[in-house]
């Protein structure tokens, strides 16, 4: 199996007549792990349209699993966005929901597990990150560390080949960060694609996670 999973080839992307990547190139194999580190406007999440919003216009070429992106039909525009996980830098938890609604979500529309499969993994994933004392809670009911874990549980909860992370863990404190890219660092064979402007990461990754850092 071929151990390239993503393939950006000069690449430029002006949504809106605003260039926000130029001539960019970045690939991404399998078991690898790299931290996307620049400011807000440095077109680090232009980086994440390339790879989920498939239907949009740019110059250069990119290759998911060695398929090229803008030649996917819609149903493989649908299966493609299974593969990659997905955490929404204001988290995007659903607030008539509670913990393990939240994170069974993606199973309930994207799998053909049954309801009591789609409970032992979400129940695992709950005791996984420690989140069993608030489950039934509401996300206005949660501290930030059980947001951010609850969004984390459910950007992975379908072992997504790719994750991508956006604005990883802003504004949360040294313990909150290294649990969750412990639990990172476990995803062995996948590959995490973090987008930050936190320098705590950049430390982290030196001395823990293997892989390499884009600066934009």
């Amino acid at each position: 199996m071929d151990d390239l999973l993503v393939d950006i080839r000069n690449v430029t992307y002006r949504p809106n007549n605003c260039t926000v990547l130029n001539d960019v190139s970045l690939k991404i194999e399998r078991g690898e792990n790299k931290i996307i580190f620049g400011p807000e406007g440095s077109g680090s999440s232009g980086l994440f349209d390339l790879l989920v919003k498939t239907g949009i216009d740019f110059e250069g070429d990119v290759f998911f699993r060695g398929s090229p992106v803008r030649e996917f039909d819609y149903i493989s525009r649908f299966n493609h966005k299974k593969d990659i996980g997905y955490m929404h830098g204001d988290y995007g938890l659903l607030s008539n929901m509670s913990v393990e609604q939240n994170i069974a979500l993606p199973l309930e529309y994207h799998s053909s597990y049954t309801m009591t499969e789609i409970k032992k993994l979400v129940d695992r994933a709950i005791y996984d990150l420690n989140l069993d004392h608030c489950k039934k809670l509401r996300p206005f009911d949660l501290t930030r560390s059980e947001i951010l874990k609850t969004a984390y549980a459910r950007a992975i909860i379908l072992d997504p080949d790719l994750l991508y992370i956006e604005n990883a863990f802003e504004d949360h404190c040294q313990l909150n960060i290294k649990t969750l890219m412990d639990s990172i660092k476990e995803r062995a064979e996948r590959q995490d694609f973090l987008n930050s402007d936190n320098p705590y990461l950049v430390q982290y990754r030196t001395n823990s996670i293997q892989g390499p850092m884009v600066i934009l």
